[in-house]
């Protein structure tokens, strides 16, 4: 209390004998000094400013001007051309002695004078140092008469001793560029940032900005250039300094500190103590403008204005984008435990409610502030919708929790929890994905990795929680990892770095947010403490990543560094991995079976084309029946294992899934064998004994995977529910597949065997249907068009086989149907994802789900006929029939609103024509490739010595090759434009425009095999092995194939459009390529007949024997070539079906 009574300077107390007055004089003299110190630096710098705005004068030179004035007009010599009488004769004599009104009209006089050559001076300065050429001179050699000049100038003006805001006034103000200027700095700047499409894009903008709004805005620029010395100062101030999140000493000035009163020394506190009175030291020069100016070349003088507040300045942080993505997670945590106790744990409903009440509001408030200090409008409704979206979402979460209330078995209501909770977390993270993107397009990499930093300290700081269970948190831990390796990947790949850098920050932001359920449900302590140490590892590293993508180092540093996140991310997954082995054993367990179901489908592709036979003759059926018998009871025995060991410890559950795998391995080759040993000839039980045993695979598979997600869980878990039911059908397939060895050679019973089966199938199949599970798989609307056809198909058979009731009938429609319904199924569950449309997404599931259906009990109809023919039984097939007919029309007007009017006929004849011809354009790409790597034989006689023959030869072909490249291209364009003119009809399939479809795939396969054969003939010919003949004829069937094509092409086109124009360009292009083979080959072959000499024997007897030997050569010659003629002419028939004459004119 005694320190504190000295601290107050005057204290007033009143007791019995009256008041006391305390007044402390140390106080009021520490007072009085600081009043002292601080007025007398208010001083200094108000003299400052007045010898600052007086520069290059002085105020002495000043008061010597007005002595000046003065001597002269007491002497007799008045300077002031009489101003002086006149203002001491109107303004100052009545107000003061005339002698005295004098002697102030001289100061007034002689100040003012002064006054304004000081401001002339520091105009013409300012005019001085506008100019820059000085700049631009070489250093050490002579300079111009003009920089001469000026700097003669320059010193003459300038001051001597500037103090350290001297020049400030002196200073030009900030130059403005000129709008079109303005533009073409920013398109230069960000050209390295962008790919063309991008960069062509801010092109038209800037155009457009150029146009509209940027005009206005440049003069508005233009006043505030006129009214200041640097129009970007506050500008800079708020989003560059303010805003700016990086520390100010290495980001935004250089900076140093002068050593000359440091001493050196071994103590840290003396150290410090040097730089602190170092620093003190230079803030008191600062205040008394002792420092000197930056100067260049001693007199031109550089802008000090950043000293001034150097001292004193402090930026308050304010509320940007990072708090929305640091408080996301914690929503997210939020909602999870919302979805929790909604569920089970009513008394935590409330707790969790208001909780994500505290962090949503703050959330929803950052957020619109941040789209307030957007610039595009669109980009403005998108995050406001976005954001209206995401609390529409948060009402229907709150409702329907408060629907469930907590009741375990409000089954109905936990689902609409469970879809509110996915629809808001997702919402949530495509909110942060769109502030990622945008501050990626700006090239900022800072705030992802400060995103990651905070990212590592919520696992030390947040509330772990202990609900859920660690199998389902680990697999979903795999998943993101898995994901994270695929984006590392491609880090090497692609050049849009920016994304992956966000990608990679999203997908470590998700996986912290499963780790947090990880560490709270491991099994020991040590284990949730190498969890979060290995994934905060994998976060430092990460964060070097994005930091060196950002100063884009060199492709050696990136690729060690993807190298280090690769093996972290291999050692996480190895930790996770090895935690519960049962989980992984199961997973390993359905690769296994996914392999056996594989290779059954190849099995059964054999045993459908009647392939699959046994190399033991001998053998029987019989032989293997009681081994399938045996396998069979074994696989349920596993089975049961299995179902238990989701119950048990993680080393029965792995011994368990090893068992089953083992067991179902066996069991397929002892099937497999068996039905080898049936023959081709029996087919039918071939394939009806290998789809058993796939459905007895198939279940097992499911089996598995059910079983690793119900691994550890409570008995009342909806997963133990589903692992009964899998458990279920699993002994449903082996007891059919046991039904079916038994009356396998029963050829009377294939029929029912194969209709039970089938349904079974079907109903198992349909049960995965309904099941929420997104398919990983992704269609196209024709695939579902097509696979609706080959369902009418499928229908129209079972009903012509109810109708007849044979066998042969029920077996092929039963197995073409089952594949239909598979293939359906797939395509429908993968085909609504290329829509958001969340009503036209449920109309395709509906449809596809009522068509299996009934065609299941189509099937079932048809069993019962069997037994028990009637009329009224057959009738109903023709309803079931309708039913089908009628929801395969809905698919296909589902499918033609996935794709619009856009959608492909893949039956269609022009669609077929248009692949062939990119087929060619393949096909002769590749002999073009083939062509480019023959090399010219090994010379032995030169031909020409500018360019050999072989390099002449290789050199045409290679033309003739890129120009019917570009000759297929040309007709592939002219073909597309005949479907998008209406003149070739898109629907039909055998009238007068598949008939033309069908020509030009023949020229163009035509036009492609000619390609082959003449770069066949000129690798021959250049390695020494062909003909040149054989050349010229390919290069001339080339040329005639082209013409073919061409007028394949003209027949529907129309004449005069750019697309036939083209396509007449590049078949003269072909054919100029040809003509020029031909003439080069023509050459060569004339000039070896010239170097050719004969020599004519002078004698009797070998004259008559070389004349008989020519005469012989001369008719095998003309043997050969009619015979060659022959075979042209039959070929001709062959193919064309010409007649004689036409042949003749032909050839």
């Amino acid at each position: 209390m005694a320190e504190a009574h000295e601290a107050v300077a005057f204290s007033f107390t009143v007791g019995h004998e009256g008041f006391n007055v305390d007044v402390s004089y140390d106080v009021f003299r520490a007072l009085f000094y600081a009043a002292y110190r601080s007025w007398k630096l208010r001083c200094r710098r108000t003299l400052n400013s007045l010898y600052n705005s007086l520069y290059p004068g002085h105020p002495l030179r000043g008061i010597a001007s007005c002595g000046f004035v003065a001597g002269l007009y007491f002497k007799g010599y008045d300077p002031s051309f009489q101003l002086i009488d006149w203002l001491e004769s109107n303004v100052f004599r009545r107000y003061l002695q005339p002698h005295n009104g004098k002697i102030l009209a001289c100061i007034v006089v002689g100040g003012g004078a002064y006054i304004v050559f000081i401001q002339l001076r520091q105009y013409t300065l300012k005019k001085l140092f506008s100019y820059h050429g000085w700049m631009y001179q070489e250093h050490g050699k002579d300079i111009g008469l003009v920089p001469k000049v000026w700097s003669v100038l320059v010193k003459l003006c300038v001051g001597h001793n500037p103090s350290l805001f001297s020049c400030q006034n002196l200073l030009p103000s900030l130059p403005l560029p000129s709008l079109d200027e303005t533009l073409q700095r920013y398109l230069r700047s960000v050209r390295p940032l962008y790919e063309d499409a991008e960069y062509q894009r801010m092109e038209k903008l800037a155009e457009e900005f150029k146009q509209t709004i940027g005009r206005k805005l440049q003069r508005y620029l233009w006043l505030k250039w006129l009214i200041s010395t640097n129009y970007v100062s506050d500008w800079w101030e708020k989003f560059i300094y303010l805003r700016g999140r990086s520390p100010i000493m290495v980001n935004s000035n250089f900076y140093g500190l002068d050593a000359i009163y440091i001493r050196p020394t071994t103590i840290q506190t003396a150290r410090a103590a040097n730089l602190t009175c170092a620093a003190f030291r230079y803030r008191t020069e600062l205040d008394h403008e002792n420092i000197k100016p930056l100067m260049i070349q001693k007199f031109v003088p550089l802008c000090s204005s950043q000293y001034e507040r150097q001292f004193n300045t402090i930026r308050i942080p304010g509320k940007e984008a990072e708090q929305i993505s640091s408080s996301s997670h914690f929503l997210i945590e939020l909602i999870n435990n919302i979805r929790q106790s909604s569920k089970c744990e009513p008394e935590r409903i409330s707790s969790y409610v208001s909780q994500f009440i505290t962090y949503l509001e703050p959330f929803i408030h950052h957020t619109i502030n941040y789209v307030s200090y957007m610039t595009y409008r669109h980009e403005k409704i998108l995050l406001l919708e976005q954001i209206k979206s995401l609390v529409e979402t948060s009402l229907q979460l709150i409702l329907s929790t408060k629907e469930s209330g907590g009741n375990i078995k409000n089954l109905q209501w936990h689902k609409i929890v469970d879809n509110n909770s996915d629809l808001l977390i997702k919402l949530i993270f495509k909110l942060i994905h769109t502030f990622e993107e945008q501050s990626s397009l700006i090239g900022i990499m800072n705030g992802l990795c400060e995103n990651i930093r905070k990212l590592i300290s919520t696992l030390d700081t947040t509330k772990i929680t202990h609900q859920g269970h660690f199998i389902d948190y680990q697999i979903r831990m795999i998943e993101i990892l898995q994901q994270m390796m695929i984006t590392i990947e491609q880090i090497n790949t692609t050049d849009n770095i920016r994304h992956l850098a966000n990608q990679l920050t999203r997908q470590y932001n998700e996986l912290i947010n499963i780790t947090y359920g990880a560490i709270g449900t491991a099994n020991t302590n040590d284990l949730s403490i190498h969890i979060k140490n290995i994934v905060q590892d994998l976060g430092l590293i990460s964060i070097e990543l994005i930091d060196k993508l950002g100063q884009h180092d060199s492709k050696n540093d990136l690729d060690i560094l993807c190298k280090k996140i690769v093996e972290k991310i291999s050692y996480v997954v190895t930790v996770l991995q090895g935690s519960v082995h049962g989980i992984q054993a199961c997973i390993n367990a359905s690769s296994a079976v996914n392999n056996i179901i594989n290779d059954l489908d190849a099995t059964l592709l054999f045993a459908m084309s009647g392939t699959l036979n046994s190399e033991h003759v001998s053998e029987t059926f019989f032989d293997h029946r009681e081994a399938i018998l045996k396998t069979a009871k074994v696989l349920v025995e596993d089975t049961k294992t299995l179902v238990a060991g989701a119950a048990s410890s993680q080393e029965q559950l792995a011994s368990a899934a090893q068992a089953a795998v083992r067991t179902i391995t066996k069991l397929v080759a002892v099937v497999k064998s068996g039905a080898l040993s049936l023959g081709s000839d029996n087919g039918e039980a071939q394939i009806m004994l290998i789809n058993s045993v796939k459905d007895v695979a198939v279940a097992l598979n499911n089996l598995i995977n059910v079983t690793k997600s119900a691994s550890g869980k409570n008995i009342v878990d909806p997963e133990m529910q589903k692992l009964k039911e899998s458990a279920k059908v699993m002994v449903t397939n082996v007891t059919l597949l046991l039904r079916t060895v038994k009356t396998v050679e029963d050829k009377s019973q294939h029929g029912t065997h194969v209709l039970e089966s089938t349904i079974e199938s079907i109903a198992q199949e349909l049960q995965i249907y309904n099941n929420e599970q997104v398919s990983s798989n992704r269609t196209t609307p024709e695939e579902l068009v097509h696979v609706t056809k080959q369902i009418t198909i499928a229908t129209s058979k079972a009903v012509s086989a109810g109708q007849s009731c044979q066998q042969d009938d029920i077996i092929s429609a039963v197995s073409y149907g089952r594949k239909s319904i598979i293939d359906l199924l797939i395509i429908c569950k993968s085909t609504i994802y290329l829509t958001d449309d969340k009503n036209l997404q449920q109309r395709t599931l509906d449809n596809g789900r009522i068509c299996v259906q009934n065609y299941k009990e189509l099937l079932e109809t048809i069993q019962i006929l069997i037994q028990n023919p009637s009329n009224e039984i057959k009738q109903k097939l023709l309803n079931y029939s309708r039913i089908i007919m009628q929801s395969t029309q809905e698919l296909v007007q589902c499918a033609e609103k996935f794709k619009g009017t856009n959608l492909i006929d893949l039956d269609d004849p022009s669609y077929k024509a248009e692949n062939e011809l990119l087929n060619a354009v393949q096909s002769i790409e590749s002999a073009a490739k083939k062509l480019s790597t023959i090399k010219p034989r090994r010379k032995i006689k030169e031909i020409d010595e500018n360019l050999s023959f072989d390099e002449q030869i290789l050199e045409a072909a290679k033309s003739i090759m890129n120009a019917t490249s570009e000759l297929i291209t040309a007709a592939t364009s002219a073909q597309k434009e005949l479907v998008d003119q209406g003149k070739l009809s898109s629907k039909s399939n055998s009238d007068a425009h598949g008939q033309w479809s069908q020509g030009l795939i023949s020229a163009a396969r035509y036009v492609a095999s000619a390609c082959h054969v003449l770069c066949d003939a000129a690798n021959e010919l250049v390695q020494g092995h062909g003909t040149k003949e054989k050349l010229i004829s390919s290069a001339k069937q080339v040329s005639s194939n082209t013409a073919a094509l061409l007028v394949a092409c003209k027949v529907k086109a129309d004449f005069m459009s750019q697309s036939m124009t083209r396509l007449q360009n590049t078949s003269n292009a072909v054919k100029r390529a040809a003509d020029i083979l031909v003439r080069t080959a023509q050459q060569a072959i004339d000039m070896q007949q010239e170097e050719k000499q004969i020599e004519v024997s002078t004698r009797l007897v070998s004259g008559i024997a070389q004349e008989i030997k020519c005469k012989e050569a001369i008719l095998t010659k003309e043997r050969e070539l009619d015979e060659a003629r022959n075979r042209l002419k039959a070929m001709r028939l062959a193919k064309y079906g010409h007649n004689e004459q036409d042949s003749n004119d032909s050839t």
